[in-house]
């Protein structure tokens, strides 16, 4: 249930009255999932499912300790505490950037991750007229998307509601494709000491999705798929059909 208390204070605040690109009724997790680094002068817009343990293991890993995604993500500022003076010199004083991902695998992954072995399935379930031993397929899954579910759960909210702002704001808008070559450009520019090395292990949330989208989507997933995200396959520059979707029936 949305709080729109807190909403609408968040709505309220500088960086959300100048850019009003996200639906009010996601506002709050969109808020907590942009992280704002006043000392090193960046802010991360970042997309569940596109890298983002990844990316934020290596802003914020010290040393070989023990590590906590949860209390690392909540370490940074979020837009909200921005002030006026910051919001308007936001492109002076900060470095943006973001990681996005083909929306086909992104969605896939979060069914993956989520829904086959993740606890994440009881609204699809109970959308679908599933009981609780049921399992849901891909297509069910997309299904659920369709009849409104995208809007239900961030891991599977559009990238676009992400970044409020025009993405021409943005320094540096990168691929999970090429994460590899992503995270070199990003990190030359926050932090050059920083080793690629020190991100660590993320199999816990790896799916493989990418290697698996053959094996998962008909023509009909992938058209409901590509309806429900268009603007991410626009705004982002993915091809509505890719190479590998041409002999799925």
């Amino acid at each position: 249930m949305t709080d729109w208390f807190k909403t609408l204070r968040i709505r309220s605040r500088p960086f959300y009255r100048r850019f009003k690109g996200t639906p009010l009724h996601v506002l709050p997790q969109v808020d907590q999932r942009i992280a704002v680094d006043r000392g090193r002068g960046f802010i991360y817009f970042r997309i569940p499912k596109a890298a983002n343990s990844t990316v934020i293991r290596l802003l914020t890993r010290e040393g070989d300790g023990e590590y906590c995604f949860f209390a690392s993500k909540r370490s940074f500022a979020r837009p909200s505490d921005l002030s006026v003076k910051e919001v308007e010199e936001l492109d002076r004083r900060f470095f943006l950037f973001t990681i996005t991902r083909d929306p086909y695998s992104r969605i896939l992954s979060a069914y993956l991750d989520k829904i086959v072995t993740g606890k994440r399935k009881e609204k699809a379930r109970r959308a679908l007229n599933k009981s609780a031993d049921e399992d849901i397929s891909f297509e069910e899954f997309c299904r659920y998307l369709a009849q409104g579910g995208f809007t239900q759960d961030p891991h599977w909210y559009p990238q676009d509601w992400y970044i409020p702002c025009d993405t021409a704001l943005l320094d540096h808008v990168g691929k999970m494709e090429t994460l590899t070559k992503e995270l070199e450009t990003i990190m030359a520019r926050i932090d050059p000491a920083r080793k690629l090395a020190d991100t660590g292990s993320q199999r816990g949330h790896r799916t493989d999705a990418r290697q698996k989208l053959t094996a998962y989507y008909s023509q009909n997933t992938a058209q409901i798929i590509a309806r429900i995200y268009q603007q991410d396959f626009e705004r982002f520059n993915y091809p509505l059909q890719p190479e590998w979707l041409k002999d799925i029936r």
